[in-house]
């Protein structure tokens, strides 16, 4: 998120954020910036797992359809061919 700052700047990025939040300690925004991470990491994996589960099923129907025609095609060939 932040490669170029300089690592000063890092340490210090907490104390800052902190001074424009109302004056609440650095532990408290901290604390609460990271409970909010972690609620928005949470529903990105739930979305990830969501997606992981539709084209799992997308995937399995493919297969489905797959060897269908597949099968269709060859008893058409079987009949058609002497």
């Amino acid at each position: 998120m932040l490669p170029k700052t300089s690592n000063s700047s890092r340490k210090h990025l907490g104390e800052w954020l902190a001074e424009q939040s109302l004056g609440k300690p650095p532990a408290v925004y901290e604390i609460e910036l990271r409970e909010q991470m972690d609620k928005r990491f949470e529903a990105v994996d739930r979305r990830f797992e969501m997606l992981t589960q539709r084209m799992d099923s997308f995937m399995l129907w493919l297969y489905a359809i797959t060897l269908t025609v597949g099968g269709l095609i060859t008893v058409a060939a079987l009949k058609l061919l002497p």
